[in-house]
């Protein structure tokens, strides 16, 4: 007799973590059970994964039942939604379904790559019911900092579960639509909500979002009011964000001096679409010099401290077009990702100390997130009334801040994390089985697991330094060469005496000191002279070296 079928929610990253969103939803029995997507992003790397540019799910699980997944169903265009994509698709090779604005700017992005030319896309549009195999979706427009954000309405058999994605409550939202309340308890109105799969970004912030149209208006006092030249920075897929600025520029009669590949491609695709009309004059860098100070606004990228973005190269007089001096304004209108608060800091520093003035939002309201508060996710369950909240999208102290608010305002809520597998219920949900879940780093032109990237070995590498010895050796273990000794990353000078000198000297005593018969052998003397020679730079440093020691047997007739 065949089990009933199952309906089962099973996130690969995003859960537990800022980014690197990715979720299976999965129906079925047993080996017949069949497989969505949703979402396939990246996080980024920090100091602690040196060399790596990238950072996604470990997709493993769904790849061994690739031929299981009947598509993937990207909400919005963030890098943490989308940003992986390109990269996973050819281990997974499913139709994807995605949004005009998501798709224009996935390419405007990888414009040859072949991967992207190579995928099925399938147009969804807002409100309209499609089938993903078992799966019955409606992408629900709601507002957040990007345009075409989606919630999703998931069903299959008797299950009904609402994926919010990214989200917010805005009567303002400058550009698309606000999020309505009504569409939601319009799906709640035909059936039972059995879960909803709910952003925590925000769950420990009381009350509610001001609105992006507050936001505009504090942006426009700002650039009206600045005597000279004005630079706003800010996340550069923030297409209302940028509307607000450009609106402000060309009332204020200020000529827009664009920074950033990242701007100049989200720009060009919201004219193209349409989102995008009435624009200030919008200028190439190269024209920087011939703007009046008192004419300018820069709209520039590294709102995050990012060493190589416009920003940071601005603020160390490194650009090749841009320069600022005593007077000019520079908005963050952007929070810090926790994580980038020294590099953010390092460059309002140097800013200060050529006289810059610098406004962030603790001195006036020019940023607010695209993520619900508390007051916003009780609006959402009044109007879903669901079985259970399943928190995703944040760190740990967020979905357990989620997971208390949700039972406070009587409701069920589970706890899961990454490589979970959850069983929604009439009547709950349940952890009925996970795996054990990693990540991949993307490193160069290679995909791996970070054990395999070599990456903890560079870090080793960077935190205290690499010796490398060579040395020949006869048969009868006599020196038959120089010693020779390269030294990378260490200080310059060692004991007072110069590295070099200090590590050529420390391996030519050890040599000495070994018995001609241990000399013989040289893997014994390699590792002889590795462990004296790290000893004796941690005296003189105080840390242990890398130390590789190459001794060749170069004449094997010696004596």
């Amino acid at each position: 007799m065949s089990k009933a079928p199952t309906f089962t929610f099973m996130p690969l990253g995003g859960v537990g973590e800022i980014g690197m969103n990715l979720a299976l939803y999965g129906y079925g029995s047993g080996k017949g059970r069949r497989f969505i997507m949703i979402d396939c992003g990246v996080s980024f790397a920090g100091p602690d994964l040196p060399g790596i540019d990238l950072i996604t799910p470990d997709i493993s699980y769904i790849e061994k039942r690739r031929d299981k997944l009947d598509g993937i169903v990207i909400t919005h265009a963030h890098e943490d939604h989308i940003g992986a994509l390109l990269t996973l698709w050819p281990h997974l090779q499913a139709p994807v379904y995605i949004s005009a604005f998501a798709q224009a700017l996935l390419e405007a992005k990888n414009p040859s790559d072949q991967v992207f030319h190579a995928i099925d896309f399938q147009r969804f549009e807002p409100r309209a019911p499609f089938s993903v195999g078992d799966f019955t979706l409606t992408a629900v427009p709601v507002s957040h900092s990007i345009p075409e954000s989606h919630s999703l309405m998931i069903e299959a058999g008797d299950r009904r579960v609402v994926h919010t994605g990214d989200w917010k409550l805005d009567a303002e939202p400058i550009i698309g639509e606000p999020t309505s309340l009504a569409d939601f308890k319009a799906f709640r109105d035909a059936g039972p909500v059995d879960a909803v799969m709910g952003d925590s970004t925000n769950a420990m912030r009381d009350g509610e979002s001001p609105t992006e149209a507050e936001v505009g208006k504090a942006l426009a006092k700002v650039i009206n009011e600045a005597e000279q030249r004005i630079c706003v920075t800010l996340f550069s897929s923030n297409m209302a964000r940028i509307k607000s600025i450009l609106d402000a520029a060309r009332d204020a009669g200020r000529t827009v001096v664009l920074a950033g590949r990242a701007l100049q491609r989200v720009i060009g695709v919201g004219v193209d679409l349409g989102i995008l009309t009435d624009l200030p004059p919008i200028e190439d860098m190269r024209s920087f010099d011939r703007i009046a100070r008192n004419k300018a606004l820069i709209l520039l990228t590294g709102s995050q401290g990012e060493e190589r973005a416009a920003l940071s190269r601005t603020a160390e007089h490194d650009h090749p077009h841009l320069s600022l001096t005593r007077g000019d304004t520079v908005v963050f209108s952007s929070r810090i990702i926790p994580g980038n608060e020294r590099g953010v800091l390092r460059i309002m520093n140097k800013l200060a100390a050529t006289g810059i003035k610098i406004i962030t939002d603790a001195d006036a309201p020019i940023h607010v997130s695209g993520h619900p508060r508390r007051g916003e996710l009780v609006h959402l369950y009044s109007a879903l009334k669901p079985t259970t909240v399943v928190p995703v999208h944040g760190e740990a102290r967020h979905m357990n801040a989620h997971a208390k608010l949700a039972k406070e305002h009587g409701y069920g809520a589970t706890i899961v994390n990454d490589g979970d597998i959850l069983e929604i219920r009439a009547d709950g949900a349940e952890i009925v089985d996970g795996i054990e879940q990693g990540f991949y780093v993307k490193d160069g032109n290679l995909l791996t697991l970070p054990g395999d990237s070599g990456v903890y070995e560079r870090r080793t590498l960077a935190d205290v330094g690499v010796i490398t010895i060579a040395l020949g050796l006869s048969a009868a273990g006599k020196l038959v060469s120089d010693i020779e000794v390269i030294v990378d990353g260490l200080p310059d000078q060692l004991d007072d005496e110069d590295a070099d000198s200090y590590v050529l000297t420390a391996t030519s005593q050890a040599l000495r000191a070994l018995p001609m018969a241990r000399r013989r052998d040289v893997d014994a003397v390699s590792e002889s002279l590795r462990k004296s020679v790290r000893g004796k730079v941690r005296e003189a440093w105080g840390k242990r070296p890398v130390v590789h020691v190459h001794a060749l047997l170069i004449d094997k007739g010696a004596t």
